[in-house]
Protein backbone atom coordinates (compact mmCIF):
# COMPACT_ATOMS: atom_id res chain seq x y z
CA UNK A 1 0.00 0.00 0.00
CA UNK A 2 1.38 3.38 -1.00
CA UNK A 3 1.25 6.32 1.30
CA UNK A 4 -0.01 9.60 -0.08
CA UNK A 5 3.40 11.19 -0.64
CA UNK A 6 5.17 7.93 -1.46
CA UNK A 7 6.50 7.48 -4.93
CA UNK A 8 5.62 4.39 -6.97
CA UNK A 9 8.51 1.97 -7.49
CA UNK A 10 10.76 2.26 -10.52
CA UNK A 11 9.31 -0.96 -11.92
CA UNK A 12 6.00 0.87 -12.29
CA UNK A 13 7.32 4.30 -13.30
CA UNK A 14 9.34 3.16 -16.33
CA UNK A 15 6.50 1.21 -18.01
CA UNK A 16 4.10 4.03 -17.14
CA UNK A 17 6.54 6.43 -18.79
CA UNK A 18 6.58 4.26 -21.91
CA UNK A 19 2.79 4.30 -22.11
CA UNK A 20 2.82 8.05 -21.46
CA UNK A 21 5.33 8.58 -24.30
CA UNK A 22 3.26 6.53 -26.76
CA UNK A 23 0.05 8.39 -25.90
CA UNK A 24 1.80 11.77 -25.94
CA UNK A 25 3.35 11.12 -29.35
CA UNK A 26 0.06 9.89 -30.80
CA UNK A 27 -1.87 12.85 -29.41
CA UNK A 28 0.78 15.31 -30.57
CA UNK A 29 0.75 13.83 -34.08
CA UNK A 30 -3.02 14.18 -34.28
CA UNK A 31 -3.39 17.64 -32.75
CA UNK A 32 -0.31 19.79 -33.46
CA UNK A 33 1.47 20.81 -36.67
CA UNK A 34 4.90 19.37 -37.44
CA UNK A 35 6.87 22.40 -36.24
CA UNK A 36 5.34 22.44 -32.76
CA UNK A 37 5.54 18.76 -31.92
CA UNK A 38 9.02 18.57 -30.39
CA UNK A 39 8.53 21.46 -27.88
CA UNK A 40 5.12 20.07 -26.91
CA UNK A 41 6.64 16.63 -26.32
CA UNK A 42 9.48 18.16 -24.29
CA UNK A 43 6.89 19.87 -22.08
CA UNK A 44 5.08 16.54 -21.75
CA UNK A 45 8.31 14.83 -20.64
CA UNK A 46 8.86 17.57 -18.06
CA UNK A 47 5.30 17.10 -16.79
CA UNK A 48 5.80 13.35 -16.45
CA UNK A 49 9.10 13.87 -14.62
CA UNK A 50 7.41 16.36 -12.31
CA UNK A 51 4.81 13.74 -11.47
CA UNK A 52 7.18 10.75 -11.27
CA UNK A 53 9.85 12.48 -9.12
CA UNK A 54 12.44 9.89 -10.19
CA UNK A 55 15.46 10.73 -12.35
CA UNK A 56 15.83 7.28 -13.90
CA UNK A 57 12.16 7.13 -14.87
CA UNK A 58 12.31 10.66 -16.27
CA UNK A 59 15.38 9.94 -18.41
CA UNK A 60 13.93 6.61 -19.61
CA UNK A 61 10.74 8.42 -20.60
CA UNK A 62 12.79 11.11 -22.34
CA UNK A 63 14.71 8.49 -24.34
CA UNK A 64 11.50 6.65 -25.24
CA UNK A 65 9.82 9.88 -26.30
CA UNK A 66 12.84 10.82 -28.39
CA UNK A 67 12.89 7.46 -30.18
CA UNK A 68 9.16 7.61 -30.92
CA UNK A 69 9.31 11.26 -32.01
CA UNK A 70 12.34 10.70 -34.22
CA UNK A 71 11.02 7.48 -35.70
CA UNK A 72 7.40 8.43 -36.30
CA UNK A 73 6.99 12.20 -36.10
CA UNK A 74 10.20 13.49 -37.71
CA UNK A 75 10.96 10.54 -40.00
CA UNK A 76 8.55 7.97 -41.32
CA UNK A 77 8.08 4.24 -40.81
CA UNK A 78 9.98 4.12 -37.52
CA UNK A 79 13.42 4.94 -38.95
CA UNK A 80 15.78 6.33 -36.31
CA UNK A 81 18.43 8.77 -37.46
CA UNK A 82 21.24 10.46 -35.59
CA UNK A 83 21.58 13.82 -37.28
CA UNK A 84 22.51 16.95 -35.39
CA UNK A 85 18.83 17.93 -35.11
CA UNK A 86 17.90 14.51 -33.73
CA UNK A 87 20.62 14.68 -31.09
CA UNK A 88 19.45 18.20 -30.20
CA UNK A 89 15.95 16.79 -29.71
CA UNK A 90 17.41 14.06 -27.48
CA UNK A 91 19.22 16.69 -25.41
CA UNK A 92 16.02 18.75 -25.17
CA UNK A 93 14.00 15.77 -23.95
CA UNK A 94 16.71 14.83 -21.42
CA UNK A 95 16.92 18.41 -20.15
CA UNK A 96 13.13 18.57 -19.86
CA UNK A 97 13.15 15.39 -17.78
CA UNK A 98 15.91 16.73 -15.55
CA UNK A 99 14.11 20.05 -15.08
CA UNK A 100 10.91 18.23 -14.18
CA UNK A 101 12.67 16.17 -11.52
CA UNK A 102 14.37 19.25 -10.09
CA UNK A 103 11.08 21.14 -9.96
CA UNK A 104 9.44 18.20 -8.25
CA UNK A 105 12.09 18.24 -5.54
CA UNK A 106 11.37 21.92 -4.90
CA UNK A 107 7.62 21.33 -4.98
CA UNK A 108 7.81 18.75 -2.19
CA UNK A 109 9.88 20.86 0.16
CA UNK A 110 7.79 21.99 3.06
CA UNK A 111 8.48 25.32 4.76
CA UNK A 112 9.11 25.42 8.46
CA UNK A 113 5.70 26.32 9.94
CA UNK A 114 6.87 29.16 12.17
CA UNK A 115 8.71 30.94 9.37
CA UNK A 116 5.56 31.99 7.56
CA UNK A 117 3.16 32.13 10.47
CA UNK A 118 1.28 35.35 10.95
CA UNK A 119 2.48 37.25 13.98
CA UNK A 120 -0.39 37.61 16.41
CA UNK A 121 0.04 39.57 19.63
CA UNK A 122 -0.25 37.54 22.78
CA UNK A 123 -3.45 38.06 24.77
CA UNK A 124 -3.09 40.47 27.66
CA UNK A 125 -4.43 39.18 30.99
CA UNK A 126 -7.48 40.97 32.32
CA UNK A 127 -6.62 43.88 34.55
CA UNK A 128 -8.38 44.75 37.73
CA UNK A 129 -10.03 48.11 38.26
CA UNK A 130 -8.31 48.46 41.62
CA UNK A 131 -4.97 50.23 41.79
CA UNK A 132 -1.81 48.17 42.31
CA UNK A 133 -1.26 49.64 45.78
CA UNK A 134 -4.59 48.30 46.98
CA UNK A 135 -3.68 44.83 45.75
CA UNK A 136 -0.30 45.01 47.47
CA UNK A 137 -1.77 46.07 50.84
CA UNK A 138 -4.32 43.29 51.13
CA UNK A 139 -4.53 41.75 54.55
CA UNK A 140 -2.72 38.49 54.86
CA UNK A 141 -4.64 35.52 56.17
CA UNK A 142 -2.89 33.64 58.92
CA UNK A 143 -3.19 29.93 59.37
CA UNK A 144 -5.31 29.42 56.58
Amino acid sequence: MLMRNARPPLGILVPAGFVFAVVACAATALIFPAGARIPILAAAVAAYALWARHLTAALATAATTWSLATGFLVNTLGELTFTRADLTHLAAFGAAGLIGVLLSSFRHLRPVPYMFAERVPLPVPEQSNRPKEALAKRPQTVGG
